[in-house]
This record gives C-alpha cells, structure tokens and sequence, in this order.
C-alpha cells in the first residue's frame, strides 16, 4: 500500500525500481495528446466554416459525437492516461513533501528554512554523514550550498520550534525519507521550496494537522485534488453544456506546459483552479455572490485570478465615469459581497494560522524573490521579449538562479520595456472594447487569460486558459484556436529539444492567442451564437 501512495519522484526515476513496463510509455502518451488536440482543433475549424456558409447542421451530430470522445480522451490525458508517471500508483513524493511540510509546520519554517530544518532532522536521525554530504539550495539565494554548513550550527533550526513540535518534525521527515530513495532526496533538497500564499497554507493546515504524518493518514489526502476536479468538470459541464466543456477538457489534458508530471499527485494544488473555474461558471448561471466568493478564493490561493475580478470591474467602472455617479448596479453589488465574504473568512483564517498579518508580508517579498529568477519552463510574454531585447547583464550560470541586478538601463531595456507596455496597453484597450458588450463570465474568462502578458508563470499555471474553451460557446475559432496552441507545445518541444528555447516558442504562442482570442471577443458581433452553444 505504501508504495501505491509514495513513489519514487520525477528525479529518481531513472533509476530502476524494479517496476513492471507501462503500457504506454512517454513518447506514446505525448503522440495521444498531440493527435488529440490536432483533430479536435480540426473538427472545430470545420464546425466554424460551415457555420459560415450557412451548412452548421451538416453532419452536426456526428462533431458532436467526435467531440464528446475527445473530451473525454482530454479528461484521461490530464492524469496522464492512467500511466501515473510511467510507474504505478499516482503519488508525487517531491510535491506532497513540499506542500504537507511547509504547510504543517509554516511557523517554524517560513519559507526559507525548510531544506536546512531538513538536514538537521536528517543528521538527529541518524543519518549525520549522508546529510553532511549532501548539497542544499538556500531559498534566501537559490544557490545550491554544502550542507554541512547548517549542521555546524543547528540551533539555526531547533530554536524556532518547541520541544514537541521538534520531535513531531523529526518523525515527519523521516517518514518520508525512508520511502524515498537517496537520488530523489537529494533532487528534493535541491527544488525551490514551499511557495503558497498564507491562505492557501490555512486550508491545507486543516489536513496536515491531524497529527504524525502516517499511510492512514495521508491516503485521504491524495484524493483531495481528483474530488475536486471531477466536481469541477461536472458544474462546468452544467454551466456551459457538453460541448464547450469537451473543448476545454481537451486543451487541459493534452497540452505539454501543464502536464501531469508537475503537480499531478500532489494534494490541493488544483483549489486555484477549481475555484476559478467553478467561478466562471457561477457567473454564467447568475450565481453572482457564489461566483465572486469563489473568484476571490482563486486570488487568495495563488494571486494572479485576481485579474478575472480586475477585468469585471471595467465595466462598473466606466459606467460611473459616464454617468459621473458612484453607483452599482444590483449585479454588481451583490458580486462584490461575494468578494468581500471570501476575504472576511479567509483572511482572518491565514492570521491564525500562518503566524499573523505578517504571513502576508513574507509571501509577498517571496513572491518578489521569485520573480526574479530565471527558470527554463516558465511562461509569458517576459520569456519572449528577453529574447528578442536581451538584457546586456551576463545571464544567471545555471537556470533557477537569480536574475542579476543589471548596473544601468541600456536601450535594450528601454526597449523591452516600451514593447511590454505596448501590448499590456492593446490588450486592456480590447477588455475595455469587450467590457459593455459581453457577459461576466466572458470578462472573467479575458481577465484570467491577462496573466500570460503582465507576469512571468510556471508552466503548470496555463490551466488558466482552460476558461478560452468555454468561449467556443460563442466562437468556434477560438476553441479551435486553443486546441491548436495545445498541440503547439508538443511540437515545440520536439522542434527544439532544449526546454529553455522551446518554452521561448510557447510562451509567443500563447500571447498571440491570448490577444487575438481577446480581439475577437471585443470586435465580433454580440448576438453571434454558433452552433456549438
């Protein structure tokens, strides 16, 4: 049973375990998506044409049909076909470490001294020599350090802790060592740490918490995040109706960007995405309070669906402005007491639980930190205009370390610059073209997509665009448009191996998408219904 829940992570298997052969294997998984998302794009373009010509109703039936067997392909391929990580089991050790330890013990930890606490558990259980030879990233850098460093001064560690709560600790870690091989603990060490908000940390406490980390205990917890997507995909389906729900499912579980090897396995790493979807939803149904309520939960937990919210209030806005009036409408107010009732609960939650108002302080200069450094597999539009005006500063040694500070602004970085504030500007002048004239749920939807233009994110976030699948409700083209970009990203891959270059291809990608997803939303006629509603 145990070796059903914890497996050996992504780092470690190389090494062989002695596990049977898939039935598929990587490259048979990657071919499954690729074709998937190729043809549904296909049937989706062909839907649109004939919709033009005025010939929807032929051979309707028949895409429908096609389109139901693609989803649900696209449902399987998020869980990667049911080939868990080419190995048995579901369970993602290095992520369930990550977010179950710096979770249960964020007092003591913070977010920089998880990787040190660890070594120090490590040598009181015994294992002093292994640890001492084992190399460490310090999170306050990101640069990969000795670790006997810390173990010459332990106290380091132990003085944030009581007595109990060190000995609970010690047990813990030492849990999850002993089912992890020694290569895996040492890719472990070397991640970057535990980075979510304090909010997103109370939640998760109310599941780590229940005592000394055990099999029983942490069974449960690895269904968390399949429940709650599969409730997700169910209120989508009726929200939005089979046929959008079906493209959706489709770019979520074939594109390469948010593939099941970076979180899938882990435990309330999808709540982000569930309360963003479930929100767009709500507001498709009217459900305004509901909607706001769970919009605002999506922002506490990860931040950036704080732009959906951004994107719904340029309407109120600029019907104020008109009519020189601070006043909202009913539909508004009662989305802003869903709002407002979700910061009510949650914030006051995170105080408790993550060591007071200055939980937030910390997130946020951790987020900063995170920002400024270089990883190989993140998106945005920043990736493609370092490329193309690219800083003179000599680049970070290795990816995953921090962007230097360069010395001076130089004409590059003017450039860069201006090139990002252009497009920032086009897409917000298109949110505010489509704002009187599309619903909530549209808005929502445009808002959430502003990510990939105004920040840099890691690759598993594109599951914020699941929403532009919902939009084929109103424009085929633009579900066939994201079934494209899906297969993109596995071309992109085995066009240029390198992760750093083919994410540069992706990223570019997925902002002309975006943007022209945006145009024709704003431009397109309001009462234009395809016959995929």
């Amino acid at each position: 049973m145990v070796t059903f829940i914890l497996l050996r992570p992504a780092l470690a298997c190389a090494a062989d375990d002695g596990a049977g052969p898939s039935l598929l294997g990587e490259q048979e998984v990657g071919w499954i998506k690729f074709a998937v998302s190729v043809f549904t794009a296909a049937l989706l373009a062909r839907g649109a044409y004939l919709r033009r010509r005025g010939r929807s109703a032929e051979g309707a039936r028949r895409r429908d049909a096609l389109l139901l067997v693609a989803g649900i392909i696209g449902a399987l391929g998020w869980w990667n076909l049911l080939q868990f990580r080419y190995e048995p089991g579901f369970g993602h050790p290095l992520d369930i470490y990550h977010y179950y330890i710096g979770s249960k013990y964020f007092d003591e930890l913070g977010y920089t001294r998880l990787y040190e606490c660890t070594t120090v558990a490590d040598a009181q259980s015994g294992q002093r020599r292994q640890a001492a030879a084992r190399s460490i990233r310090n999170l306050e850098t990101y640069r990969r350090e000795s670790a006997a460093g810390i173990l010459a001064d332990p106290e380091r560690c132990t003085r944030h802790f009581s007595p109990e709560r060190w000995a609970l600790f010690v047990h813990d870690v030492g849990w999850f060592r002993d089912r992890i091989p020694e290569t895996g603990w040492r890719g472990l060490l070397a991640d970057y740490g535990y980075n979510p908000s304090p909010a997103w940390g109370a939640l998760a406490w109310f599941v780590t918490s229940t005592g000394p980390v055990s099999e029983q205990n942490l069974a449960p917890v690895l269904l968390i995040d399949p429940l709650l997507l599969i409730a997700m995909w169910a209120f989508a389906w009726k929200a939005f109706g089979r046929r959008a729900t079906c493209v959706a499912l489709v770019f979520w579980g074939t594109n390469l960007p948010g593939d099941y090897l970076w979180t899938g396995g882990g435990f309330l790493r999808q709540g982000w995405l569930v309360s963003l979807t479930v929100g767009i939803s709500c507001l498709r149904l009217r459900w305004l309070r509901v909607g706001g309520f769970l919009l605002t939960t999506a922002a506490l937990l990860r931040v950036f669906p704080a732009l959906a919210i951004a994107a719904l209030a340029i309407e109120p806005t600029i019907e104020m402005w008109r009519t020189r009036r601070l006043r909202l409408s009913v539909e508004t107010r009662r989305f802003a007491v869903g709002c407002l009732a979700a910061i009510a609960i949650l914030v006051p939650l995170s105080f408790a639980n993550a060591g007071g108002p200055r939980a937030w302080i910390d997130f946020a200069d951790n987020v900063r930190f995170h920002a400024s450094t270089t990883f190989a597999a993140n998106i945005g539009l920043d990736r493609v205009l370092l490329q193309v005006f690219p800083e003179t500063e000599p680049a970070p040694a290795q990816p995953g370390e921090r962007r230097p500070r360069p010395d001076r602004v130089t004409g590059s970085d003017v450039a860069r610059h201006v090139a990002s504030a252009a497009i920032l500007a086009a897409y917000a002048l298109l949110l505010v073209r489509a704002a009187d004239r599309r619903e909530d749920w549209e808005m929502a939807v445009l808002g959430a997509g502003t990510v990939v233009v105004v920040a840099t994110m890691s690759s598993y976030y594109i599951g914020v665009l699941v929403g532009f699948g919902f939009l084929s409700l109103r424009h085929e083209s633009i579900g066939a448009g994201l079934c494209a970009f899906a297969a993109f990203t596995w071309l992109a891959q085995w066009i240029w191996p390198a992760i750093g270059e083919s994410y540069v291809w992706i990223s570019l990608a997925c902002v002309t998408f975006v943007m022209a997803a945006a145009a024709r939303t704003a431009f397109a006629p309001p009462d234009e219904t395809p016959s995929l509603s």
